[in-house]
């Protein structure tokens, strides 16, 4: 609420959760001061609530309650943009419906439960707590000492445990990526090195030098990039396990695979390209004689 409860309250405006919390409205209306209770039931639905409940279809005018209690329909007035919250596995969850609370007025008459005042404040959340305390002490003296908290506070406690397990994910896969990249380099680089007395035989022959390094390059990449391929699709296999952990991320990375692509191209390159020089110096003479 845009300069704090105690000033919303003054100007008798009606409190405007979807407004206070910027959500975007696709289609139809918010609520208003006519959505009380004894009037017709109204509910806003989000659009992930159209798309999996609805079909896609078009929502305003259809009854986003209960299919089998028809006496008291809640027909859906506006759909809202998908509110992004803390991480969720279950992507229904984002299907949500919102009725207005002046609505079950009477059904919170008996032991309420625990409520929520969101406040949009310009200025820092800490100078308008006390305005807040004091307005709710005028409302009504019974009620408890409200906690604070902010949004970003509440989702940051809300993903902490699960930072904490991408933190670990991450770095065991620096580690492996590390290992991956010492181990396609030495690898590549005893494969070639196994072949110094061929490649010094061959240049004996006649073989051109740089001509053979092209040729022992090629050879360390063509593996490479099968390795690449068959990592690749791998990966995008065992990626739809990580689907829940990537939250506002594309599962299919792009980037990501292309630099890991490139990086393990590089190190094969140079994994080939020393060893394979260094043969290529050999005295073929020396190689003879050694075969």
């Amino acid at each position: 609420m845009e300069g704090g409860f105690a000033l919303r309250s003054r100007q008798r405006r009606p409190a405007n959760y979807f407004e206070t919390i910027g959500a975007e409205l696709l289609q139809g209306r918010f609520f208003n001061a006519d959505h009380r209770y004894g009037s017709q039931r109204v509910a806003i639905v989000s659009e992930s609530y159209v798309r999996i409940n609805l079909k896609g279809d078009s929502a305003l005018g259809r009854n986003a309650g209960d299919p089998g209690d028809r006496r008291n329909p809640k027909f859906i007035v506006g759909v809202i943009k998908d509110i992004a919250g803390a991480p969720t596995e279950d992507k229904r969850n984002l299907a949500v419906v919102y009725t207005p609370l002046a609505q079950h007025r009477r059904e919170f008459a008996g032991d309420n439960p625990a409520m929520h005042l969101i406040v949009r404040t310009t200025n820092e959340p800490e100078r308008i707590q006390a305005p807040i305390r004091n307005a709710m002490r005028e409302l009504d003296p019974a009620q408890p000492e409200p906690v604070f908290t902010t949004v970003e506070r509440a989702l940051a406690e809300t993903v902490a445990p699960r930072k904490y397990t991408l933190v670990l994910l991450g770095v065991f896969a620096f580690l492996a990526a590390t290992l991956a990249v010492v181990g396609l380099y030495s690898v590549l680089a005893y494969l070639v090195a196994e072949r110094t007395r061929e490649i010094g035989i061959r240049i004996a022959i006649g073989a051109n030098p740089a001509r053979v390094s092209r040729m022992v390059l090629g050879q360390g990449l063509r593996l490479t990039l099968i390795g690449i391929a068959v990592g690749s699709i791998l990966s995008l296999a065992a990626v739809r396990v990580l689907r829940a952990w990537m939250y506002e991320m594309s599962v299919y990375d792009a980037p990501t695979f292309v630099a890991v692509s490139l990086l393990l191209v590089i190190v094969a390159l140079v994994a080939s390209w020393l060893p394979a020089r260094r043969a290529s110096r050999v005295d073929p003479v020396q190689a003879l004689r050694a075969e």
